[in-house]
C-alpha cells in the first residue's frame, strides 16, 4: 500500500495540465457562462454562430473589425469526491507495515478487509484529479464586418489540453511464504492496482458567418449563421501498475517524450439569435456531424515489447480490459445550446442564463451538460472597473457546480475566477474546494 500512496501522490503532482473546448470555458466565459454576445466582450462572439453580425452595423461600407490581443489563457483543477484521500492512505500504509511486521494473520486480515473497502470506493470515481488549460492564440478571434459581404465573418483559433488521474481497482491479497530454513510461515500483502492517466490535445481553427435574416414584428430582428471548425486533436492514455511505482517519475518522462499521433476533424456548428433592444435568446447546434477521433491502442502485442517497466505497464493495461475500453474511440456527439440575455439599452448591465438541452462527453470521457446564470456590469470606461458573477453547474457525470467572479479593468484587461461550491477533506485538518479555475486575458472592448 506504501508503494501506491507514494505512486498516487507523484501523479497528482507530475501530471502534465491538460482541457478541451467543451471543457473550459474562454475568457468572461467562465462566468458569464456560453450566452452569445452578451456584452462587449470579444469572447462572447465565438459561442453562438449567428452572434457576430448582432453587434455591428453591417451596412456599414468602411467595414467594423475587432480583435482580440493577448486573447485568454485558462487553467482549472477539479478533485474527485473522495473525502480523506491522503489521510486514508497514510492510515492504511502504516496499519499494512504494523501488520505486516506481527506476521498475525487475522490483523493483516482485519487491515487488508479495510483497505479493499477504501480501494474500491477510489477507483469507482471518474478521477481522482482533472486538470486543464486553454486559451486562444493571440490576436484572435477576429471578428469582421462589411456591408457588401451581407454581414459578419468571425476567425478564431484556440487550444485546450486536458489531463487526468484515476484508479484501477483490485483488492489486496495476502500472500504466505514458508522460510525454508526455519519452516516459519509469513504473511504479506499483495496488490496488483494501477494509476490510469488520460491525456487529450487539441487544437482548433475556426472560421464562421453570420447574417442578419429578417426583422421579425414586436419579437425583434433574427440572424442566423454558420461555423466550420477544424480540429488538430490528439489523445494517449498509460496505466501505470503499483509494481512501477519508484520508476513512476521515469516513466512519465518516457511517456511524454514519444509525444501524441495528432488526427483531424472537421466540425460544423449553426445557430440562430434573436435580438431586440432590450433581451435576445438564441440556440447553438454544435457539431452536427458528430467528428470522431481515435485514442493511441494499449495492451496490444506486449510480448513484442523489450522486458522492462514499459512492457510490465503494457501487460498491466491489458488486464484492465474489464474497467478501461483497450481501443478507445472519442464522438463529438451534436449538442444543442439554448440561451438568453436581458440587459439595459446600452448593454452596461446584463442578467443572463443558458442550459445545454442533452449530454455530450469530453476527450476525456467525462459527461457534460452545462446550465447556469450570470449577470454584471460591462463598463465603457478607463476608471470604473466592469465586474460580473456567475453562478453554474453540470447537470450529468459528477454534478459539480460553481461560483465564478470577473472583472474588468480599463477596458482590456480581464480576470475571471471560479470556485468548486463542494468541498472534500483531503485530511483530518485540511478542507479545500473541489474546483478552482482562473482566465486572465487582454482584449478591448467594444
Amino acid at each position: 500500500m506504501k508503494k501506491l500512496r507514494i505512486l498516487a501522490l507523484t501523479g497528482l503532482v507530475t501530471t502534465p495540465v491538460l482541457a478541451t473546448p467543451v471543457f473550459h470555458p474562454s475568457g468572461s466565459s467562465l462566468t458569464y457562462g456560453d450566452g452569445a454576445s452578451i456584452t462587449q466582450n470579444i469572447f462572447s462572439n465565438v459561442q453562438n454562430p449567428a452572434s457576430g453580425a448582432s453587434i455591428f452595423d453591417v451596412d456599414n461600407a468602411r467595414g467594423e473589425f475587432r480583435m482580440g490581443l493577448l486573447s485568454s489563457i485558462g487553467l482549472d483543477v477539479e478533485l474527485g469526491n473522495l473525502n480523506g484521500l491522503k489521510s486514508s492512505m497514510d492510515k492504511i500504509s502504516a496499519d499494512l507495515k504494523t501488520a505486516e511486521a506481527s506476521n498475525s494473520l487475522p490483523a493483516l486480515t482485519a487491515v487488508v478487509d479495510g483497505a479493499n473497502g477504501f480501494l474500491k470506493q477510489a477507483g469507482a470515481l471518474p478521477y481522482i484529479v482533472q486538470f486543464g488549460l486553454g486559451g486562444h492564440v493571440p490576436v484572435f478571434p477576429l471578428v469582421i464586418a462589411k456591408k457588401n459581404w451581407g454581414g459578419s465573418f468571425v476567425l478564431d483559433a484556440n487550444f485546450a489540453v486536458q489531463s487526468k488521474v484515476s484508479l484501477l481497482d483490485r483488492p489486496f491479497e495476502i500472500v504466505t511464504t514458508i522460510d525454508p530454513v526455519t519452516g516459519t510461515p509469513s504473511v504479506a500483502p499483495k496488490n496488483n492496482s494501477a494509476i490510469y492517466l488520460k491525456a487529450a490535445n487539441v487544437n482548433q481553427i475556426s472560421l464562421g458567418h453570420s447574417r442578419p435574416v429578417m426583422e421579425l414584428p414586436v419579437v425583434g430582428n433574427l440572424y442566423a449563421g454558420g461555423r466550420m471548425n477544424y480540429y488538430i486533436a490528439g489523445m494517449r492514455k498509460t496505466v501505470v501498475s503499483a509494481t512501477q511505482a519508484n520508476n513512476f517519475n521515469t516513466l512519465m518522462q518516457d511517456e511524454g517524450s514519444k509525444g501524441m499521433e495528432f488526427q483531424h476533424g472537421i466540425g460544423l456548428d449553426m445557430g440562430a439569435l434573436v435580438v431586440n433592444e432590450r433581451y435576445q435568446f438564441g440556440a447553438t447546434f454544435n457539431n452536427i456531424n458528430s467528428p470522431s477521433f481515435n485514442y493511441a491502442p494499449i495492451g496490444k502485442d506486449c510480448a513484442a515489447l523489450l522486458p522492462g517497466p514499459v512492457q510490465d505497464n503494457c501487460y498491466s493495461a491489458a488486464s484492465y480490459a474489464d474497467k478501461m475500453n483497450l481501443n478507445e474511440k472519442h464522438v463529438m456527439n451534436a449538442q444543442l445550446r439554448m440561451d438568453g440575455a436581458v440587459y439595459s439599452k446600452n448593454k452596461n448591465w446584463v442578467f443572463a442564463a443558458g442550459a445545454d438541452v442533452n449530454s455530450v462527453n469530453d476527450f476525456l470521457g467525462n459527461p457534460v451538460q452545462r446550465a447556469g446564470i450570470s449577470g454584471g456590469y460591462a463598463s465603457r470606461s478607463w476608471i470604473i472597473p466592469g465586474i460580473r458573477l456567475g453562478l453554474h453547474t453540470n447537470l450529468v457525470g459528477t454534478r459539480l457546480s460553481y461560483a465564478a467572479l470577473g472583472l474588468s479593468f480599463f477596458k482590456l484587461l480581464h480576470i475571471d475566477a471560479a470556485m468548486g461550491l463542494d468541498q472534500i477533506k483531503l485530511d483530518d485538518t485540511q478542507t479545500v474546494p473541489r474546483k478552482v479555475a482562473l482566465n486572465i486575458g487582454l482584449d478591448f472592448n467594444f
